[in-house]
């Protein structure tokens, strides 16, 4: 059986995550919507209804899809870029990528929300 892993510098950080679909549904209820003017249509934040860590994440893909998924700990951001870097990212982009990891680390994605559900 082939191992699969995926490294973060995330930490037990968590993230409300939400399915590609419902975010698709959501977009598409809000570019609809005659009441929303197109200038109004900035960013919206939709998390999902649990915050999960990236290892409660792979607990259960590997639980549903009966293969082993790892996450290795990285703990510096400067290592996760040039991880990203190393995989043919810019490093303007590689640097925003592991920023958006430091912040899950310090909790500020730790954010959820049934609205997508609710609708």
């Amino acid at each position: 059986m082939r191992r699969t892993e995926d490294d973060t510098a995330a930490g037990d950080g968590r993230v409300g995550w939400i399915d590609a679909r419902d975010i698709a549904a959501a977009a598409s209820v809000l570019l609809a919507d005659p009441r929303v003017e197109p200038s109004e249509q900035g960013d919206h934040l939709i998390p999902g209804p649990q915050a999960l860590s990236c290892q409660d994440v792979a607990a259960i893909i590997s639980a549903r899809t009966g293969r082993p998924v790892r996450v290795v700990r990285i703990g510096k951001t400067g290592e996760q870029a040039a991880n990203y870097r190393a995989a043919g990212t810019s490093a303007e982009f590689a640097a925003a990528i592991a920023a958006v990891e430091d912040g899950i680390r310090a909790g500020q994605e730790d954010q959820v929300s049934t609205a997508v559900l609710d609708d």
